[in-house]
């Protein structure tokens, strides 16, 4: 638009000058009117183009902001799924110690408990009994932890 009223001064200055087309009076009013108002217009559009960039510049910083907010409520999130799934991660991790400590104890008091274990160990005395029993069951656990232990470690450092 600017180049456009630009374009139309030159032409008006082309034609008024004494040795151009418009000679008469008249014609010279319009052409002064016709440069004037280009100037003013000129000036206008200058202006109206600074406060259009203004706006751009501020609608631009707007959204900046906005996706900065967004990011920092994901992250918020982020970090209290994280909580939740560490606290999960603890409350299965515990209920599989449980298991591993009373499953095989539970498994060789029912094994012990068979007609062919009560027949074998009939004649030894019920320390003895208890003795075998909880040799058995503490070697088995201290096992079987002892490898869930090392299974664990090796697994985090593969990652």
């Amino acid at each position: 638009m600017i180049d456009i009223l630009a374009h139309l001064v030159s032409e008006n200055q082309r034609y008024h000058r004494p040795d151009g087309p418009f000679t008469h009076r008249n014609a010279q009013i319009i052409s002064d009117y016709i440069t004037q108002t280009a100037r003013v217009l000129s000036l206008e559009m200058s202006g109206i183009s600074h406060v259009a960039e203004s706006w751009k510049e501020k609608g631009s910083s707007l959204i900046q902001g906005l996706h900065n907010i967004i990011a920092q409520r994901n992250q918020s999130i982020n970090l209290d799924v994280a909580k939740a799934n560490w606290w999960d991660t603890a409350a299965v991790t515990t209920m599989n110690l449980i298991a591993v400590i009373f499953l095989p104890a539970t498994y060789f008091a029912a094994l012990f408990q068979t007609s062919f274990f009560v027949n074998l160990i009939d004649g030894l005395a019920a320390y003895q009994q208890v003795m075998i029993y909880a040799a058995v069951s503490i070697t088995v656990t201290a096992s079987i932890i002892a490898t869930w232990l090392v299974w664990t470690r090796r697994v985090r450092r593969r990652r």
